[in-house]
């Protein structure tokens, strides 16, 4: 859209952005549920297939949400963390993940 098309239909592209009919261009990590975790495209493509299906409501919710972001996007935006790997009291290994604040 050129600039003149722009100052043309200002009107009505700020009433559609009131209306939630156009969406920010920035993910909204507080739609996050449950865990908080955020799957990165990396993190998907490092799943084994068990990994995946045990996952998979999650990421199709995130999906739908705000989409699957890279690890670089994630490291660019301050209302996400960066969660270092760790072990569980029950021996569980726990990958590195981002997860909203």
């Amino acid at each position: 859209m050129t600039p003149d098309e722009f100052t043309k239909n200002e009107p009505q592209i700020m009433q559609q952005l009131q209306m939630g009919q156009i969406k920010s261009q920035a993910p909204d990590f507080s739609a996050v549920k449950n865990s908080g975790r955020i799957f990165t495209r990396e993190d998907i493509g490092n799943m084994s297939t068990d990994e995946y299906k045990q996952n998979e409501p999650q990421i199709m919710q995130q999906l739908k949400s705000f989409g699957i972001p890279s690890s670089q996007e994630l490291r660019n935006n301050s209302g996400v963390v960066y969660v270092k790997p760790y072990t569980r009291s029950d021996g569980t290994e726990v990958r590195g993940y981002y997860r909203a604040k």
